[in-house]
């Protein structure tokens, strides 16, 4: 089975999340998604993050009525370490040895990669699938400015021509602490959660 595996904070879970979801399986090779959730993200030092257990439970909200979708709770038992990608996938690699395992990123992440903890072994190691974020345009040219010129055209090859979402998460939290509508960026069972335990608020 073709996996792959999408990381992020998911504070919130949003429509977008869950439509980009859905147009990597109806779009490339992959048979399932399993979200794995940041327990401790590096790229967030001293980031005010709503707690894991809270995360998680909107994400299995988020994706309960979809088979093909599962979340992982993987780095919040890593913790106090930083959730590093290399590691994560590492890990997964044990649990899921006859499958083929592909990573899911953003185009700014593609861009920012070379960065990473061990980056360079990410992008030589594992498929990477890559979707597209808004304001962030990345070129071989670019790319080969950090990378040898095969490993810059997987990567710009990774990248998939699909439909963004409009409002990212950081949006959505300006919007409820504005106590604006966001029925139509988040699943109700989602909305319920986060107004029943004053998220964001």
């Amino acid at each position: 089975m073709n996996i792959g595996f999408f990381g992020g904070t998911f504070d919130p879970p949003h429509n977008g999340h869950i439509s980009l979801a859905e147009q990597l399986v109806n779009n490339s090779d992959i048979d399932k998604i399993i979200f794995i959730l940041s327990a401790s993200p590096p790229h967030k030092p001293g980031w005010s993050i709503t707690s894991f257990i809270h995360r998680m439970n909107m994400l299995k909200l988020a994706i309960k009525d979809i088979a093909i979708f599962s979340t992982s709770d993987l780095e919040f038992k890593r913790l106090p370490k930083p959730s590093y990608m290399f590691d994560t996938m590492m890990e997964l690699e044990v649990s899921y040895t006859k499958d083929n395992l592909f990573l899911i990123i953003g185009e700014d992440s593609l861009d920012q990669l070379h960065l990473w903890y061990k980056g360079d072994q990410i992008a030589k190691k594992w498929p990477i699938i890559t979707y597209p974020r808004e304001n962030v345009s990345v070129t071989l040219e670019s790319l080969n400015k950090n990378w040898p010129k095969p490993i810059a055209i997987k990567l710009l090859n990774s990248l998939m021509n699909l439909s963004e979402f409009p409002v990212s998460a950081t949006e959505i939290r300006q919007k409820i602490i504005a106590k604006e509508n966001i029925n139509h960026l988040v699943k109700s069972d989602v909305l319920n959660y986060i107004t029943q335990n004053n998220l964001y608020m």
